[in-house]
């Protein structure tokens, strides 16, 4: 149901992801033989692209002129490790078939086949037995696994977790501090500078307002003191200098 710009994406990285692992493939060629026997003295199977872009890397042309010494990586195929590899992996798909996953459920009143399995029961079942069982669950169960677990559970969880760190730690730190926030710093910091400088504009207008008589005479003297000042100031920075 999706569109191009969806199923195109996945169609490439699905054909990476199916074809990625062929890049280094082994190959068989003249080219091959002749590297492989110059490298080691006789046939393997080459790998194409072992050293391909190792003189893109700076540190493999210190290493061939002898300034770094980097670890030697053979370019042909080890064939004890591809074997003994291919080996396991057969026979860990094999008996993940025929043991486990060859048998599954058909219904869901079918026992789990990881409960049947002949390698994964009998060598547990010894372990059912009463004695062992008995001892099992006395000496470990109830003496080491349920005190350990309450331990755990009550003072670790419980006491330490959720009462010292979730509420002496974190409630009462984030109620301590909004309770600044709220109670102290917003009404008598922000408010306080808002109403301060409301106040602060109004005595300066207040002040002003004595200075607006109406009379002429009084601005006339204001002109002339601050002229008498402005020329005072001049003179001054003059004879300063």
């Amino acid at each position: 149901e999706s569109d191009w710009k969806m199923i195109l994406p996945l169609v490439v990285l699905a054909i990476g992801a199916t074809l990625g692992g062929l890049i280094n493939f082994p190959y068989f060629s003249e080219a091959a033989y002749k590297a492989s026997k110059e490298s080691h003295g006789g046939f393997s199977i080459n790998l194409a692209l072992e050293h391909a872009i190792e003189h893109s890397i700076e540190s493999f042309h210190l290493t061939e002129e002898g300034i770094v010494n980097m670890p030697y990586t053979p370019t042909w195929v080890q064939l004890t490790v591809a074997v003994v590899s291919t080996v396991l992996a057969l026979i860990a798909l094999g008996l993940a078939f025929f043991v486990i996953y060859g048998r599954k459920p058909k219904e869901a009143t079918d026992p789990d086949p990881l409960q049947v399995a002949p390698l994964i029961k009998y060598p547990w079942a010894f372990f059912a037995t009463l004695p062992l069982d008995t001892l099992f669950i006395k000496g470990f169960v109830e003496r080491l696994f349920n005190p350990l677990s309450d331990w755990i559970a009550m003072r670790v969880d419980w006491d330490f977790w959720h009462d010292f760190v979730h509420n002496n730690i974190i409630r009462d730190t984030f109620n301590t501090v909004a309770d600044f926030l709220a109670k102290i710093l917003d009404p008598k910091g922000v408010d306080g500078v808002v109403r301060g400088l409301g106040n602060l504009t109004m005595r300066l207008s207040g002040l002003l307002g004595f200075i607006q008589s109406g009379n002429v005479g009084n601005y006339a003297l204001s002109v002339f003191l601050g002229v008498v000042i402005l020329v005072t100031y001049v003179v001054a920075v003059g004879w300063l200098q």
